[in-house]
Formats: C-alpha cells, structure tokens, sequence
C-alpha cells in the first residue's frame, strides 16, 4: 500500500510544484493497445496505481469494476473497449487509473496500459490533422523534442459520444 500513497503523493507534489512556479499547462500522456494520448491535466482529478477491482454483476463490456482510490469509490471504464469494442485492456503492473474531474463525470474514471511523466503543453504543437478515427479525437499532437505523436482527447465529447454511450450505462 506504501507504494501506492507515495506515487500518489509524488505525482501531485509535482503537479503542485507546478502550478506553483506557473507552468499549468500540462499534459499526462498515456497508452491504451499500443495506441498513445495525450489529456490536458485539468480535465483528470488524479492517476492512480490498479487498484483491487470490484466487479459490476451485468455491467456492460467497457465497465472494469468499482474501484477505491483517492478515498472515493470510482466506475472504472476501460479505455480501450471505448476505443474498440472488441479490445480489452491487458492488466498489468504499469496499468493505471485516470479518474476524471469532478466537473466533467464525477465517478468515472478509465483503465489505461500505461501513463508517462506530465509533460508541458508548449513541448506540443498541433499537426493540423486528427489520424485517429474517433469522435473524441480532437487532433494530433507532435512532440517538439521526440517527434512523437499523441492523439488529444476531448474528454466533454468522449463522455458523451456514440462511441462511449454505446459501450456504457453511466448511472447518476
């Protein structure tokens, strides 16, 4: 448990670090079958280690289980069933919990292979086109120092999308 509270507590030191110095513009990167994205930060309440899953008895496919982190109970969705339905997320020890603000879906939260070290906005620039075939899609992002790609979710539209109402039952 002691490895949990400490990422915990490193990554939200880091993020306190910096807002506190005025970089707040930040992106968590993360990956979901081999697929890589990229989220502004605001829009996540945290990141969390795989927790124990409660399963959900005749949850729909993309429903994981409830999970306890952060000191709430979360429905946690698998990103990549959203993605495609006929994926699942292979858990392992670098899977990882987004949970999404409070002001987007409070309660929700997605199953991810793997996040990567918060990184600031301004080391991206918009490649002008979306390679990702999804409605939530909202462009590509390239890595000014890598050259890597990202694709930039719009959480607001994934939530309310086909593609995760489909997959889903949100409950209120």
């Amino acid at each position: 448990m002691s490895k949990l509270v400490d990422f915990q507590k490193k990554l939200f030191e880091h993020i306190d670090e910096l807002h506190r110095i005025g970089e707040e513009d930040q992106y968590i990167r993360f990956v979901s079958n081999g697929l890589r994205f990229i989220l502004n930060t605001t829009e996540i309440s945290g990141a969390y280690l795989l927790p124990r899953v409660i399963a959900i008895p005749s949850a729909p496919k993309s429903v994981v289980g409830a999970v306890q982190v952060g000191g709430q109970v979360w429905t946690l969705f698998d990103f990549a069933t959203i993605c495609d339905s006929e994926k699942r997320s292979v858990r392992t020890g670098s899977s990882k919990v987004l949970t999404l603000s409070p002001h987007l879906a409070p309660g929700i939260a997605l199953l991810v292979d793997q996040t990567f070290s918060l990184v600031p906005q301004r080391l991206f620039y918009d490649s002008g086109e979306c390679f990702y075939p999804a409605e939530w899609a909202k462009t590509t992002l390239l890595n000014d120092e890598d050259g890597s790609s990202w694709t930039e979710i719009d959480p607001e539209v994934l939530l309310n999308g086909s593609s995760f109402v489909a997959s889903s039952v949100l409950s209120s």
